[in-house]
């Protein structure tokens, strides 16, 4: 099972960020419970700020 999310996150530095990622769930073969999680998105729109945000500390 795959999912797309738009997330919306604040940094420490007060800072709101947006990006998208794809959450892909393995479930149990009786369908009841996950499994694995494999979350894939892309780092690059969001490093420079979350960086920023780790060095204001």
């Amino acid at each position: 099972m795959a999912l797309h999310f738009h997330y919306i996150w604040t940094l420490k530095n007060g800072k709101i960020v947006e990006f998208e990622c794809v959450d892909i769930f393995e479930i149990t073969p009786d369908r009841k419970k996950f499994a694995k999680l494999k979350i894939i998105y892309d780092t690059a729109p969001v490093r420079a700020d979350f960086s920023e945000s780790k060095a204001s500390n």
